[in-house]
């Protein structure tokens, strides 16, 4: 009787040690599902904290200076997020591709309208891709940007010539009559574009270009001019640093004021992490 009754309680220490192994398996599942499920709600909210920095963008009025800031944004994330070439760190994802469209294939009207002067324009191309491997050639022509405002002292003084274009280069109105009212437009032609570089970066050679703007200017003029030599210096002036930079940065300007279309349906995604790889914009109209 008595080893029946051990008997007895050591099965049943058996039952209750099953009993608590099957409760402490039973809750292990039941947390490890829940923690599965909670990383997968983190997961797709990472996600969609990630498309949601690109579906901003998905519009109809993207403006150009909003679009530049995509851009770099994009440039940014595909060096350090991805596997892309020079991308660092364990977390990377499939790189973003994006296209902005100015013209459509054989037409030009889009960028002329950006321009001041056809021979001297920034944005040469009627697409341009900021791609997997590399930042595009879109990404160089924001480069080229940051030159030209370190060329005249910063950006200020590149808007400020920029929006002078015309007063600067062409400040005849075709009215002027005497040799005195000619003179009076270029000095103050000149005038204006010291103003705005007075204090700046500018190296010694263009420094000596300004210096002889005026005088040059004002014999091509009058006709008082050596023309072989005067000719020279004025080319030096008109198509060398000085002219080409501040067209180029008004075509900038442009650019900023620009509208582009977000093309919905060329989004496309990861098909394993589910995150935006590739958008589109289209140029529509500048304001």
């Amino acid at each position: 009787m008595e080893n029946a009754s051990k008997a007895l309680l050591i099965a049943g220490s058996v039952l209750i040690a099953i009993l608590i192994l099957s409760l402490l398996v039973y809750a292990f599942n039941v947390f490890s599902e829940y923690q599965t499920s909670k990383d997968e709600l983190d997961l797709i909210e990472d996600i969609s904290k990630f498309n949601e920095q690109f579906t901003n963008y998905d519009r109809d009025n993207v403006r150009g200076y909003e679009l530049i800031s995509f851009v770099n944004q994009v440039i940014d994330y595909n060096k350090r997020r991805t596997n892309a070439e020079g991308a660092v760190g364990e977390d990377k994802y499939t790189p973003v591709t994006v296209d902005i469209v100015i013209d459509q294939p054989g037409e030009d009207k889009n960028r002329k309208s950006l321009t001041k002067d056809d021979n001297i324009q920034a944005f040469t191309n009627n697409m341009y891709k900021i791609d997997a491997t590399k930042r595009g050639t879109f990404g160089d022509k924001l480069d080229d940007m940051q030159k030209i405002e370190g060329i005249f002292g910063g950006a200020t003084a590149a808007t400020n010539l920029a929006k002078s274009y015309n007063e600067i280069y062409y400040p005849l109105s075709g009215k002027e009559t005497t040799p005195d009212e000619i003179k009076l437009k270029w000095v103050s032609s000149v005038k204006l574009f010291n103003n705005y570089c007075e204090d700046n970066s500018l190296d010694i050679e263009i420094k000596d270009d300004i210096k002889d703007i005026e005088t040059e200017k004002l014999k091509a003029e009058l006709g008082t001019a050596d023309r072989d030599s005067d000719n020279i210096k004025l080319s030096r002036y008109n198509n060398k640093t000085i002219k080409e930079a501040i067209s180029k940065y008004y075509e900038y300007m442009q650019f900023k004021r620009c509208v582009f279309i977000s093309d919905s349906n060329a989004i496309q995604y990861d098909d394993v992490s589910g995150r935006i790889k590739y958008m589109k914009f289209t140029f529509n109209k500048i304001e």
